[in-house]
């Protein structure tokens, strides 16, 4: 069991935990590729053309995601100029607020389990990703979750005020991503109706019509004045294209099966799998409970949903993980495992420490780009790497053998580790490796002063870094062109201006 941390101690430590996972080196890395790169090649273009109303990517309407990230990606790029932290700015600050509405949640209804509950979630691994990513996906984490939370707050104590906050926090998630906001909380809202036999209230809820005057009034502006300047181009490729279609076919060759996101699930709340694995074999003490249960529906909702999905993505199940790090930091509260806790961050640092060796094995037999990310990654092991690899697992096996030395916090001093460790090891790699020669190759053009084009290639990021528009298109003679280096051989080259690693510029013949 854990010892209650007062409230000053909670406020230091916390605030040191979400500025070590959320912010430092924030703006450290390139952007990645795709999505980090997209979402910002379409603010910028945006910006350039003066709309605040179509997202613009390579010269075109980018109708993948709704506006909100844009308009916070263009509040803070006029604020703090464009760069990568500015960029990765409104992630982090939607992560922090998500902490925030964590720590209040678990305050209310497992006392003694907040600043767990903060632990576990902003430590988590693929929390650690999206928090720091330029992508819409912090924003739509922090509006479902404040969603699905006010659903609950709701059944819990009906009132005219939470139903109507309910409405308020969906239509912003609207603005993040779109249906996605309305679905999750709809089907578990349902699904635990059905369970407990709350249709009253469940029907009062669904039927209130200032509610949803609130929810039109924040969602709706946007989609007609984005409808009213593109017309039926934007039904087709937004609702149709990436909302529907995600779900009836595979997009961008991220395929899965059913089974897709039970592995998923254990590296996603690493270095807390042990402890989630622990809650899941207890789900029957959860259900029990009202809330447990509610919160055990909206991970079930969200997992079903997404694995019935023929689009999947890792970071999809992220949406689900909040119910279950609220019952983990419960858990932990009660109970004290070191194994648990130690066992997976273990494993993964030694995972860590073999994977230099393991891409020196494969590098060989690995065709065109793998073969040239591999090779970058390889570049990209330093000392000190090891250094602090070797530090982590150190650490773990002090834990191991030290008795009761995780006591008692535990949770923090491993969460603390895990993310010291990801944030100094993984990503460093990683942007060595498939992001940092694009970035080169921007920052050469701009310097010369050229124009350039994209082709056979789909790293928006380049744009970013250049500065301007970049079309995707054929080239024309004399042209600078922008290209994975694995493709120069489908281009007439009249010479080769710029090559590094993945990428390559040359002029067009």
């Amino acid at each position: 069991m854990t010892t209650p941390m007062n409230t000053k101690a909670q406020t230091l430590i916390l605030s040191f935990l979400i500025l070590l996972a959320f912010y430092v080196g924030l703006g450290s890395f390139p952007l990645f590729d795709l999505d980090e790169g997209a979402f910002s090649a379409a603010t910028m273009e945006m910006r350039i053309r003066g709309d605040w109303i179509t997202p613009w990517l390579y010269g075109e309407p980018r109708f993948d995601k709704p506006i909100l990230i844009y308009w916070c990606q263009l509040v803070t790029t006029a604020i703090f100029g464009t760069n990568e932290w500015s960029l990765r700015l409104p992630s982090a600050l939607a992560a922090t607020g998500w902490m925030v509405v964590l720590y209040d949640f678990a305050k209310r209804y497992f006392p003694g389990s907040e600043w767990l509950a903060v632990t576990v979630a902003s430590c988590s691994l693929m929390t650690l990703v999206i928090a720091r990513a330029a992508t819409a996906d912090a924003l739509l984490n922090l509006f479902l979750t404040l969603t699905c939370l006010s659903v609950w707050r709701y059944l819990d104590q009906p009132s005219a005020k939470r139903a109507t906050m309910t409405y308020l926090w969906m239509g912003i998630g609207f603005l993040a991503k779109g249906p996605v906001a309305m679905v999750i909380p709809f089907f578990t809202l349902m699904l635990f109706a059905l369970s407990s036999g709350r249709w009253r209230d469940t029907g009062r809820a669904l039927v209130f019509l200032p509610g949803w005057l609130v929810f039109f009034l924040i969602a709706a502006p946007w989609y007609f004045l984005v409808y009213n300047a593109q017309g039926q181009a934007f039904v087709d490729g937004f609702f149709l294209g990436h909302n529907l279609s995600r779900f009836t076919d595979t997009m961008e060759g991220h395929g899965g099966s059913l089974l897709y996101y039970l592995p998923v699930l254990l590296y996603i709340a690493l270095p807390f799998t042990g402890v989630l694995l622990a809650v899941l074999y207890k789900w029957q003490h959860w259900w029990k409970k009202p809330v447990g249960r509610f919160l055990l529906i909206w991970f079930v909702v969200t997992f079903a949903v997404f694995s019935l999905s023929d689009t999947q993505l890792p970071h999809y199940l992220l949406y689900g993980m909040p119910p279950l790090w609220l019952l983990m930091a419960n858990y932990l509260r009660l109970v004290h495992n070191r194994l648990m806790l130690v066992i997976p961050l273990l494993v993964f640092a030694v995972l860590l420490m073999v994977l230099p060796f393991v891409l020196e094995s494969m590098v060989a037999t690995a065709q065109d780009y793998a073969r040239l990310v591999m090779l970058g990654a390889i570049d990209a092991f330093s000392s000190t790497y090891f250094v602090i690899v070797q530090f982590v697992l150190g650490i773990c096996v002090l834990f191991l053998v030290g008795g009761n030395v995780l006591r008692p916090y535990g949770p923090l001093l491993i969460g603390t580790l895990s993310a010291f460790c990801i944030l100094t090891t993984v990503v460093p790699v990683l942007a060595e490796a498939q992001q940092k020669p694009v970035k080169q190759a921007a920052l050469f053009a701009r310097e010369a002063g050229k124009e350039v084009v994209t082709a056979a290639v789909n790293m928006p990021s380049f744009s970013v870094y250049l500065g301007s528009v970049t079309e995707k298109r054929p080239p024309k003679t004399g042209e600078w062109v922008f290209t994975r280096t694995d493709k120069l051989e489908r281009f007439e080259i009249e010479r080769l201006v710029f090559q590094q690693g993945t990428v390559s510029l040359f002029e067009a013949k």
